[in-house]
């Protein structure tokens, strides 16, 4: 990257990812941020212009014209596409319905035809010396595209048109492969009455899924990218954990047994419900061919592994998310006393989407984890009371 202050253009900024990579650089002084977002009075955006970061809205992007002026003078650029917000609108339900489709297909062709517009623009600024694009490893010619794989076939479908019709930027370009979110884990937890916590997918006990904590480790890859040179093709992992493993950190940091389950598909869909089948088809995906087995990918710590700055790219592993995260989530839980919670990870990636946890923890459970870190030296949460007021805790905020 240019020595002098460098134009960074962040597609999808108040996303997870985009969020990521403008966390890390937001203080950065040899480098401007501009943000791309569909909603500038959004209470993420407003965040963005009060710490000081231009923001651009682009509602339609089909609309070429102001794809091209947003990224006008960008020395660097994040390409980010959102399957599920397509496949959110009623507009792809409608069209579904006419043209006799699921609605994941017709999402995903919308994010085509985004991702093309952002890629023909970005192929066109002559200041332009990083392209990183987030994507998905292809499916095999073997695959059966299934309803919670079209993501798949139509981010790939985005880096081929890249490669076959702007050779140019693909020369500059680097593939951000994100994985199975850490953040949402806990989807696949559950309590039992007896006290105990059952973890459970698809997949058999010991076979590893590969895990990226997206809030952190995005933008530090996004960095490893501007340290590094172009092409690069990163299965972004933070972490690969089987679920019994996950089941083992679990009893681990919190003391409360965990065990694991190999749910049927059936069965997994209706526990998770709204989108279950593209989480299941996702698992079972990754059961049969691994995420990182993609010919010409590098690891993520393949990358970063030797490099005399290595120390500048530290990725987040399972028992760190777990240890800074769980006690909050049970003391939310626990504030909810098991009610229903939607979450969405409208991200890229390999998300999952919409889900009810299920989950039945109780304030006592929050409170007796958060001693029992505080007793191996972990930092706690926060506890409040049904007032708000903190009931323990030495100050850690899980807010940002």
């Amino acid at each position: 990257m240019a020595d002098n202050v460098a134009l960074v253009v962040i597609f999808g900024i108040n996303s997870r990812q985009g969020s990521s990579i403008a966390r890390r650089f937001a203080h950065k002084s040899h480098m401007r941020l501009r943000g791309i977002t569909t909603d500038l009075s959004s209470t993420k955006s407003q965040g963005w212009k009060a710490r000081g970061i231009e923001l651009v809205q682009i509602e339609d992007f089909c609309d070429t014209g102001a794809i091209e002026e947003a990224l006008q003078g960008a020395v660097g650029i994040f390409g980010f596409t959102d399957f599920y917000r397509y496949l959110d609108e009623h507009s792809t339900l409608s069209l579904a319905s006419m043209y006799k489709k699921c609605p994941e297909e017709v999402a995903a062709q919308r994010e085509i035809l985004e991702g093309k517009a952002i890629i023909a623009a970005a192929a066109d600024v002559q200041s332009l010396q990083l392209f990183v694009l987030s994507s998905l490893s292809p499916l095999s010619e073997e695959t059966e595209v299934v309803r919670g794989l079209q993501q798949f076939r139509s981010k790939a479908e985005i880096a081929e048109y890249m490669y076959s019709s702007h050779e140019e930027l693909g020369k500059k370009a680097s593939l951000l492969k994100p994985a199975l979110y850490m953040e949402n884990w806990t989807m696949f937890l559950r309590k039992n009455p007896d006290g105990r916590f059952i973890f459970g997918t698809t997949l058999p006990a010991d076979l590893v899924m590969p895990w990226t904590n997206v809030t952190n480790d995005m933008g530090t890859l996004f960095q490893l990218c501007t340290a590094s040179v172009p092409p690069l093709n990163i299965a972004a992992l933070s972490d690969i954990k089987s679920g019994a493993e996950i089941c083992q950190l679990f009893t681990s940091v919190t003391g409360i047994p965990c065990d694991y389950v190999q749910y049927t598909a059936e069965e997994l869909v209706k526990m998770l419900g709204s989108r279950g089948h593209i989480i299941v088809d996702m698992l079972n995906h990754l059961s049969q061919r691994l995420y990182y087995e993609e010919d010409g990918i590098q690891l993520s710590h393949h990358v970063i592994k030797g490099r005399p700055d290595a120390h500048k790219f530290h990725l987040t592993s399972f028992e760190e998310y777990m240890k800074a995260s769980l006690p909050a989530y049970l003391v939310l839980k626990g504030d909810k006393r098991g009610s229903k919670e939607a979450t969405s990870a409208s991200d890229g990636g390999v998300e999952t989407a919409v889900y009810d946890s299920g989950l039945r923890a109780t304030s006592e459970d929050a409170r007796m984890v958060s001693e029992q870190m505080a007793a191996k030296g972990f930092e706690v949460p926060k506890m409040r009371d049904s007032e708000g007021r903190v009931t323990s805790g030495n100050g850690w905020d899980r807010n940002e």
